[in-house]
């Protein structure tokens, strides 16, 4: 192993008899450590001025006073300015801050807050060398000693320009979309109220040309009218559950906190007829309490359940309804033994006006399911389906635990 030496040569020599020099005392000091350490500082400035210069983040160094003695690469790249320009100066009179006297005595509250050891962070705006203004989140940490006293201040920012301008078109794309949405819904009420009136006109006359001169028509007439008035009929539900749909999102209910079986035993009490009917077996498990619309979940529970007796195959319906707790939502789950839902299918059953089978076999609208998402979704949750064909469906639910905010 090499050692360093340093040597040095004692003012104070030795001499013989006549006065000439015969020696001299010299030391020598080993400094092998003190120039491993000197070299182990040196690698670890440069470690940490290159960590401190590359990093995308504006990085700084503060005295308690609020004078600025460091600065990062980024920061200054991105004012456009040199070292010289800032370091040694109070922070709030850079270049940073000296464009808002309002950004300045911000900034000087913040210096104060820190240099009593309390974090402290607001978003600012800097000018950029092209002239324009950039945003930034900045924050001021305090550096403290191993006593806890407060040594040193860090500035930092982060450019959040993009991110805000992002925010922005966001923001004015979801009120574009709330208004549009709006404005469909008033759409729908509308148009759906206005095409009530003559439907009932043109059913009721029919109905009564039916009667009146009955023995004046013959069967084709009498098939052409109960065809008119049949399909009058299919029009008026239709524009019935559009109506309700519209409304799902436009007139909802506060949610409260209910047992999930009390909309459960209202929707198979409006259900009772088709349910004795079929001689369908409802078999309903503990079910929690959740936060819902009462009268929104009925409809849906009157959708699911009714849709099991109705798609029913040659066997006796059969109806299942369960829950599982799922972290921060209930997962419920409405099974049936019926007919079943090819997987091809599985998404498009909750389309609205979407039929998988013809009126005449199956009469509806097409549009309860996509009333049960919308309700679903409006409660912070989701609907999917399972299915296999000729052996049952089952539709999973998922409702928040914790009320709306």
């Amino acid at each position: 192993m090499v050692r360093i030496c340093g040597f040095f040569r004692g003012e104070k020599s030795f001499r013989d008899e006549h006065g000439n020099p015969g020696r001299f005392i010299g030391v020598h000091i080993d400094v092998t450590e003190l120039r491993a350490a000197e070299a182990a500082l040196a690698r670890s400035e440069a470690k940490f001025r290159g960590i401190f210069n590359q990093t995308f983040q504006f990085i700084g160094l503060m005295t308690l006073d609020g004078t600025l003695i460091d600065a990062n690469q980024a920061s200054l790249t991105a004012a456009g300015i040199k070292p010289e320009d800032v370091l040694n100066k109070p922070f709030w009179d850079t270049v940073w801050w000296s464009h808002s006297e309002v950004l300045q005595k911000r900034l000087q509250q913040a210096v104060e807050k820190s240099g009593k050891g309390e974090f402290d962070r607001f978003e600012a705006t800097h000018p950029a060398p092209d002239g324009g203004i950039i945003v930034v989140d900045f924050s001021l940490k305090p550096i403290t000693n191993e006593d806890g006293e407060v040594v040193y201040l860090i500035p930092e920012g982060r450019d959040v320009t993009e991110i805000k301008k992002f925010e922005q078109q966001l923001k004015a794309r979801t009120e574009e979309l709330e208004q549009s949405n709006q404005e469909l819904q008033q759409f729908a009420y509308v148009a759906s109220h206005d095409l009530q009136e003559p439907l009932r006109t043109i059913v009721g006359f029919c109905q009564l040309l039916e009667m009146e001169y009955s023995e004046s028509i013959d069967d084709t007439g009498r098939m052409y009218l109960e065809t008119i008035v049949d399909g009058g009929k299919r029009m008026q539900r239709l524009i019935s559950d559009l109506l309700e749909y519209s409304r799902v999102g436009r007139m909802g209910n506060p949610r409260e906190n209910t047992p999930l079986r009390q909309p459960i035993d209202e929707a198979m009490a409006l259900l009772h007829s088709r349910i004795q009917e079929s001689g369908a077996i409802v078999t309903i498990d503990d079910l929690p309490d959740v936060w819902i619309d009462h009268a929104q979940m009925i409809r849906v529970f009157q959708n699911l359940i009714g849709n099991a007796i109705k798609y029913r195959s040659k066997k006796e319906p059969e109806v299942r309804i369960w829950s599982r707790d799922s972290s921060d939502m209930w997962e419920i789950y409405v099974s049936d033994n019926g007919i079943g839902i090819s997987e091809e299918f599985f998404d498009q059953v909750f389309i609205i006006f979407k039929r998988l089978h013809a009126c005449e076999e199956y009469p509806g609208t097409g549009i309860g399911l996509a009333i049960c998402r919308r309700i679903v979704e409006r409660h912070g949750g989701s609907i999917s389906v399972s299915s296999n064909l000729n052996e049952g469906t089952t539709f999973e639910l998922t409702l928040p635990k914790r009320p709306p905010a």
